[in-house]
């Protein structure tokens, strides 16, 4: 007998989904305005996109925030090894703190330990540390969009997602088609599939 392959990352389930959909809304103003009176560098805050992206496997994230890291001066190796969650390389001894936490974050499924939560607070202060948290929650959300997108085409495939239903994959799919959609298509047009 064959055994179906099993798509193994983490996925949404559609009640979770739309939890994190609304903090993401309810928060656009305040991840708008961290880009525009940034805390935090471009450069850092692609090291905490791919620590978070290492973690959950996002392959168009991985796609997308390797190259926004390169844009923001960070050097291909160091990307790589952020992708395969190692803190080596060129990593500033102010940002360790951010990128325990964020693979700690991304491991927890966004239930990090309170011990953890209070000394990001004490390292990097109530607002730079918030807005941290609010591009760890964008980034979780992004990836776990992108990775029940490539669950669906693969149950399509016949690889079924493990702990997943076929009609929350649907639902995610067909709202998050049009961004992820247009990165597959980017990433077939580099002919990148993945990093």
């Amino acid at each position: 007998m064959i055994q179906k392959k099993k798509f193994k990352k983490k996925v949404y389930i559609f009640p979770v989904f739309l939890k994190d959909f609304l903090f993401f809304h309810r928060n656009i103003p305040a991840f708008i305005a961290s880009q525009f009176h940034r805390r935090i560098s471009k450069a850092f805050e692609a090291k905490i996109m791919l620590a978070v992206t290492s973690v959950n496997g996002c392959k168009y994230c991985a796609w997308y925030h390797s190259r926004e890291a390169l844009k923001a001066g960070m050097d291909q190796n160091e990307v790589k090894q952020l992708l395969s969650s190692q803190l080596t390389g060129q990593i500033e001894d102010r940002e360790l703190a951010a990128l325990n936490f964020a693979f700690h974050y991304a491991e927890t499924d966004q239930r990090p330990d309170l011990e953890l939560v209070n000394n990001l607070f004490e390292v990097y202060g109530n607002e730079t540390a918030s807005e941290i948290l609010v591009k760890l929650r964008i980034i979780y959300f992004g990836n776990l969009c992108g990775n029940t997108f490539e669950a669906f085409l693969s149950r399509l495939k016949g690889e079924s997602p493990e702990n997943s239903f076929w009609l929350s994959e649907l639902i995610i799919f067909l709202a998050v088609s049009p961004l992820y959609g247009l990165i597959s298509l980017m990433m077939m047009r580099k002919n990148e599939g993945s990093w």
